[in-house]
């Protein structure tokens, strides 16, 4: 094999082995994190695929949130997903530091939902959340300690159920306003209805009494 070979072959190398540990560390987490879990768990009943682009390094790969666990890959066959455009420096800002500004300057390409979905996984399986709770992964929470810090972590997702919930209420109010009103409408289209061939037959008998009259 040539020299030219071999330098082509060793990138590829070190990006197989680089997906495989990130691939190891993330199933690992999602297995034993709950909080993860919880906020995975839609990525995951979608199956989810995502193209992350990275440059400095440049650099192309495939995440899929499966129920197997987080896989990643350097090709896929799944065409439907998001496409991530990123720098290295902006991902590791977001995974060892929770680096919020890093996360919202994420550009995500594909379905507005999961987008959001995905940016709120995200900031779970940083550092700083993962170690705010890791005692917790091997056994139940059994102090008071543990159980508020398992209930801040889970707090945000709660807090944006609740705001959904109340979307979904105002909607419902909204929608119940509008049938009201095309109730209304459709009662006064009827009526007017009624007011109009109720005038035509009037006018109708009276021009045939005039013309009988004459």
């Amino acid at each position: 094999m040539s020299q030219s070979q071999h330098r082509d072959q060793d990138p590829q190398l070190l990006q197989s082995i680089v997906l495989i540990v990130l691939e190891t560390i993330f199933t690992f987490i999602l297995k034993h994190d709950r909080v993860v879990r919880l906020h995975t768990r839609a990525l995951v009943e979608r199956q989810l695929c995502l193209r992350v682009n990275t440059y400095l390094p440049n650099m192309t790969f495939y995440v899929r949130f499966t129920s197997k666990g987080i896989l990643f890959d350097r090709n896929s066959s799944v065409e439907n997903g998001l496409e991530l455009n990123t720098s290295v420096l902006d991902l590791i800002q977001i995974f060892l530091f929770a680096n919020q500004k890093s996360l919202n300057s994420l550009r995500l390409q594909g379905d507005a939902a999961d987008a959001e979905l995905l940016k709120d996984a995200l900031i779970h399986f940083s550092a700083p959340k993962i170690l705010s709770d890791w005692k917790n992964w091997f056994a139940r929470v059994n102090s008071e300690e543990d159980t508020v810090t398992s209930s801040r972590r889970i707090a945000p997702l709660l807090k944006k159920i609740e705001h959904q919930r109340s979307q979904v209420n105002a909607l419902r109010v909204e929608v119940k306003q509008y049938k009201s009103q095309i109730r209304h409408l459709k009662t006064r289209q009827y009526w007017l209805n009624v007011i109009f061939i109720s005038l035509i037959a009037i006018l109708s008998v009276a021009l045939i009494y005039i013309i009988w009259a004459n």
